[in-house]
């Protein structure tokens, strides 16, 4: 059957569908986006991908490149005939092409995404042809936006080759093509990762005991396992210089060995179900549980299914069972690696797949007239999935991509020694195992391993101009993870290094870019730092939430400052770097340059120049200032390095010395346009700047900040201006705009430590305690011995101490302690109005907590008195009045507050509650019943409940004192049953009596006590209680 183009709703069809070589063209174009897109993004995850294969490809191509001891002829257990698949396709296109190594290396990825995709589309047409076109599209969406194929499909490895074979063998499953699938399953098997064998055995079983063909099966078992064999066995002896058998030897050691792969660490059983999360979301769930939805479709359908056929259900059965047989035996292994799961990637989409069509189909039978919410809730599902696949592959080329990227701009720039007869020495320490390879490292650099904290064997170079070179066994080399000092090449060696500069390290890990004497950084990019992210906003990128909550590094390449390097010259080449870091916004990076720049070339005006616009970009006007001074005084001639100057010193507001610049220029170009501008307006700032300095003088504060503002649009860099600005705020009682100006200030001038005593002092009278002391530690920072801002130190930091116990207290209700820490702030700070009003709203809330509300009130009233438009210390006072059952009080209050800030909840639901307490006040009291506060805790109301059950319980009384205790006693067990119960109690506590039957019937009609009469609020507000 042939699927209709023109019938989009065919794709939902749940019918087994053979496409058209059009339709198959349009799906092989999604996989090839996805997998191309893989090929140019996608991060080296696995350092075991660079020296095991990328780098013995590189010295099949090359002649050089690092040798592992998994290579050597004494161990052998990787295979060059493997590596021979996609070495072919790379030398082909070296030397039609002449590439460059690095695209070469791009090259090669685009070969394994194009492979895969047409290995992808093969599988899906198969799909849609022996199951329906509904499970087909449903696994070509989750394969093409997986993280986990993104990963996968185009690394050199044998497990994602492998995984391409079994997509190759389930694929002539599905079609009963058995030959072919016991081929591809030896292939898989014998060449690339012999363990993919086991994700086969259940369809290898089920061929093996089927009727008239189990001696076909061992036949053609044997044939193609003896000629792809052979085929490598040949190829691995010849470059061994022994017999090999290259795939038995990697089971042999994996398997029988006694030390084994448990060497290179073992991870927790939950390591995969984390990694499968990461990297299918919650398909992986699905794909987990597939076997119940399986099961709820065969018990209902049977043969009879909108999907029918005995083999339907069987090779889904065994697809599952393929799936679980690979989870059983490597979730149970010690050692664990992602790519270890990479063979069953395409049957966790496959499974996921079965589990939402069989959801479709039961749901479709049990609930048929909810088809369209089913199917909206599958759509929305896999919406879902896209974007959390979108976002974790953004998130990790976004956080982990520099560590390519870097080597790509090392390539571009062809660096090389100053040393022009020596190769440059390259060195990687803890960075070791990002090393993307040699594909990315011209033929002047050579790569070499300095010490670090890593105590295990890295590799070695293959034995360079020597014939044979895989054929000599390297005398330090071991298969037992065991550290070889002879790897390390000093580090008085290395011309570059690759470092990053995590802030916690540990012995040999110090961040190079830190010893500034000996190394400088050429350029650096941002490394995600995992341990001081969010691990959500780091697993997934959700813009500006994951650069909020996500910390990162530098990742660097530094060259050594004795050896400076060189292009065409150390100035050229520093002067480009330079160049390049300013216009990516790196202004640090930059500014190294051009710092390496003027060293290399102390005599040149044009480095001072180039500097100095870095300087200007970071507001540096000083350092800006100094270098074109020193420009001009090596070329006076220069007239952008002039113009530049004038400018500075206009934006500075030194206008004498600026209109001396640009007059100097005028002469030499009367036609200038740049200088006429600003020459034009000197005269008129200068005018200005006497006005404002009369309105300073005439106290009116207003006009001056008004003016002052215009000023500092045009003189940006005057510190004067800006501290007269700030002083005018602060006359006028603007406090947060006086801080906005002298935190500019701060930056401003270097070593300000008036500035930061200025800005502490300001936010200590806004009753800021934190950013008080965090502005004074700063002074203290910049000059230990400031006695001013020593002495402010002392006395914010008690008081912000005791302010922050006070609210750590207040947070875990222990209000006694909070009362007495807010003591101990007021003895610190009882003048300053802010400040003081701070620690008393603190206090009152306390105090009311505790119990205490005729002390809160009291405190609530003071500090009400220094911030009389404050709504909240109304509220807070409020709620003490009702706790002392001033209920006219606390009403007023809230009706107060109510005035200061209409949209206040707190002021109307507290109004509301104020009313119905009052109301309640003439009914029975529950708290009055058992004789305890309203703020009494459970612990004392039963307590108090007890000594009254025991003294009126009826049984004590006889005649009429009976009926009064019989009376007594069932209040005191109302009471106690609403008061320990925390929703009664809060309804209570509302104004309401939950044991008052005709109370909670209005509440059920939406009770408003407004619904007639006066309302204080005006407005149309209200009131609805449902319970």
């Amino acid at each position: 059957m042939k699927m209709s183009t023109k019938n989009p709703k065919s794709w939902l069809n749940s019918t087994a569908t053979s496409l058209s070589r059009i339709e198959l063209l349009i799906v092989f174009l999604l996989f090839a986006i996805s997998r191309m897109v893989s090929a140019r993004y996608n991060n080296i995850n696995d350092c075991d991908e660079t020296y095991n294969y990328w780098e013995p490809a590189h010295y099949l191509m090359y002649g050089n490149g690092f040798q592992t001891w998994e290579y050597s002829p004494k161990y052998a257990i990787r295979s060059y005939f493997y590596l021979w698949i996609y070495t072919i396709p790379g030398l082909i296109l070296k030397y039609l092409g002449q590439f460059d190594k690095v695209v070469i290396f791009y090259l090669i990825r685009t070969y394994l995404a194009l492979t895969n995709s047409a290995i992808e589309t093969f599988l899906f047409g198969t799909i849609s042809r022996n199951f329906n076109i509904r499970i087909a599209v449903i696994y070509g969406l989750i394969s093409i936006y997986s993280p986990g194929m993104f990963n996968s499909t185009t690394a050199f490895l044998p497990s994602s080759f492998g995984q391409s074979m079994i997509c190759l063998a389930i694929g002539f499953w599905f079609s009963d093509h058995y030959r072919r699938f016991i081929f591809f399953t030896a292939f898989s098997t014998l060449v690339g990762w012999p363990f993919t064998a086991a994700i086969c055995l259940p369809m290898a079983l089920k061929i093996f005991f089927k009727r008239r063909f189990m001696f076909q099966f061992i036949f053609w078992s044997i044939a193609f396992g003896l000629i792809i064999s052979a085929i490598t066995i040949s190829v691995d002896s010849y470059y061994y210089g022994k017999l090999v058998f290259a795939n038995f030897n990697i089971v042999l050691y994996n398997v029988f060995s006694p030390h084994g792969p448990e060497l290179y660490g073992t991870e927790p059983f939950s390591y995969y179900l984390n990694n499968l999360i990461l990297n299918f979301n919650f398909v992986f769930i699905l794909s987990l549980i597939s076997i119940i939805p399986f099961l709820a479709s065969f018990i209902l359908f049977g043969k009879n299914g909108p999907t029918t056929g005995r083999l339907f259900y069987q090779k889904q059965a065994l697809s599952i069972a393929a799936l679980y047989l690979w989870f059983g035996i490597f979730f149970l292994q010690a050692h664990k690696e992602e790519r270890f799961i990479y063979p069953a990637y395409p049957l966790i989409s496959l499974c996921a797949a079965f589990s939402l069509n069989n959801f479709i189909e039961i749901s479709d039978f049990i609930l048929p007239k909810w088809k369209k919410i089913s199917r909206t809730f599958i759509s929305i599902t896999l919406l879902l999935y896209v974007l959390l696949s979108i976002s974790r592959i953004l998130a990790l080329y976004r956080g982990y991509g520099a560590s390519i990227q870097i080597f790509e701009n090392l390539n571009q720039n062809k660096i090389a020694s100053s040393n022009r007869s020596e190769q440059t020495v390259l060195c990687l320490g803890k960075e070791w195992h990002r090393f993307p390879s040699n594909f990315f490292i011209s033929n002047n650099i050579r790569v070499e391993f300095i010490s670090s904290e890593f105590k295990g064997q890295l590799p070695q170079h293959y034995a360079e101009n020597k014939e044979h070179a895989t054929r000599i066994i390297p005398s330090t080399m071991n298969d037992q993870n065991k550290e070889e000092t002879s790897a390390y090449v000093p580090l008085s060696k290395c011309d570059l290094i690759i470092d990053s500069d995590y802030p916690d390290y540990y012995g040999r890990d110090l961040p190079y870019s830190r010893q500034k004497d000996d190394w400088v950084v050429l350029y650096g990019l941002p490394f995600l730092d995992s341990s001081r992210s969010s691990s959500l906003f780091r697993s997934f990128y959700v813009p500006i939430l994951s650069d909020l909550r996500c910390k990162f590094v530098n990742y660097n390449l530094l060259a050594r400052k004795s050896d400076i390097l060189v292009v065409a010259s150390d100035v050229d080449l520093h002067l480009e770097m330079g160049m390049q870091m300013l216009m990516k916004g790196q202004l640090g990076d930059a500014l190294s340059h051009y710092h390496l720049a003027v060293e290399s070339d102390p005599k040149n005006y044009l480095t001072y120049f180039k500097r100095s616009t870095v300087y200007q970009a970071m507001g540096r006007y000083k350092s800006a200032l100094d270098d074109l001074i020193e420009s001009l005084n090596l070329n006076p001639d220069f007239l952008p390095a002039r113009l530049q100057k004038a400018i500075v010193l206009y934006r500075q507001g030194n206008l004498d010395e600026a209109h001396i610049d640009f007059e100097h220029i005028l002469r030499v170009d009367p036609h200038h346009v740049e200088a006429n501008q600003y020459y034009s307006q000197i005269e008129t700032l200068k005018h200005n700047l006497y006005a404002v300095q009369h309105l300073i003088d005439s106290y009116r504060w207003p006009e001056a900040i008004e003016e002052l503002s215009r000023l500092i649009q045009e003189m940006y860099w005057s510190y004067k201006l800006k501290e007269l600005r700030a002083y005018a705020f602060e006359q006028i009682g603007d406090i947060v705009s006086a801080i906005n100006d002298w935190r500019t200030l701060t930056r401003m001038k270097g070593d300000n430590t008036d500035g930061f005593y200025k800005l502490s002092n300001l936010h200590y009278i806004l009753g800021e305690p934190d950013e008080s002391l965090n502005a004074i530690r700063e002074c203290l920072k910049l000059d230990p011995d400031h006695k001013k801002c020593h002495e402010h130190y002392k006395k914010v930091k008690k008081l912000a101490n005791s302010m922050k116990s006070a609210n750590d207290f207040a947070a875990k209700n222990q209000f006694d302690s909070c009362v007495d820490k807010c003591h101990v702030a007021l003895k610190v700070e009882s003048t300053e109005p802010r400040m003081t009003f701070l620690i008393k709203s603190k206090l009152c809330h306390c105090l009311n907590k505790a119990g205490k509300a005729e002390d809160a009130i009291q405190l609530c009233t003071e500090a009400h008195n220094l911030q009389p438009n404050d709504p909240y210390i109304l509220c807070d006072r409020a709620d003490s009045h009702i706790n002392l059952e001033n209920f006219d009080e606390a009403i007023n209050d809230y009706q107060k507050a109510h005035q200061i800030d209409e949209n206040l909840t707190r002021a109307k639901d507290g109004y509301s509650r104020a009313q119905k307490l009052k109301k309640q006040s003439s009914k029975r009291d529950y708290y009055k019943i058992l004789g305890v506060s309203r703020s009494a805790t459970k612990k004392e109301i039963m307590r108090a409940y007890r000594k009254l059950a025991s003294k009126w319980h009826p049984d004590q009384y006889h005649g009429n004192e009976k009926k009064k205790a019989e009376q007594t006693f069932i209040d005191i067990a109302s009471a106690k049953e609403v008061l320990t119960d925390p929703e009664k109690r809060q309804k209570f506590d509302n104004g309401e009596d939950p044991l008052d039957p005709e109370q909670q019937q209005n509440m059920h009609h939406g009770f408003n006590p407004f619904a007639q009469g006066f309302d204080p609020f005006g407005g149309r507000y209200t009131f609805k209680f449902s319970f």
